[in-house]
């Protein structure tokens, strides 16, 4: 079992950079991160689910960027790539900071888990368009 000040260690060290993306270290991050959030005892008020979902948005931006730089590497990405993945790295550090706001937030139990789990069901209805 673990707690959320383990989560909150993780998803500090939680960052993407150019050089970081497409690395076993970054797939490793997002594994540890899915190890302990799993491994919190629920607590009844969609802690789980909220957690899950956070989990899912780190995947989400992960996977965009690590796919963009491959068909950048492979010749099939147009000039764009490192620009559009740079917005990608940017969404993800973003998305790592304010995920950390958001577990203060709910450790000095003045989190809004409700809005936590609507602006992620939105992200996960369109990725592009919204921010988790």
């Amino acid at each position: 079992m673990t707690d959320m000040n383990d989560v909150l260690s993780v998803v500090r060290g939680l960052t993407l950079s150019e050089a970081t993306v497409d690395t076993p270290q970054a797939l490793d991050s997002l594994r540890h991160l899915k190890d302990v959030t799993q491994a919190v005892d629920d607590d009844g008020a969609g802690l789980a689910e909220w957690l899950s979902d956070e989990h899912y948005a780190a995947g989400v931006l992960l996977t965009a960027a690590t796919m963009n730089k491959r068909a950048a590497v492979s010749g099939i990405g147009n000039p764009f790539n490192r620009q559009s993945r740079a917005t990608i790295i940017s969404r993800f550090n973003a998305w790592a900071a304010q995920f950390a706001d958001r577990i203060r937030a709910y450790q000095l139990g003045k989190a809004d888990v409700p809005l936590y789990l609507a602006r992620l069901s939105r992200f996960k209805e369109d990725p592009i368009n919204n921010q988790p």
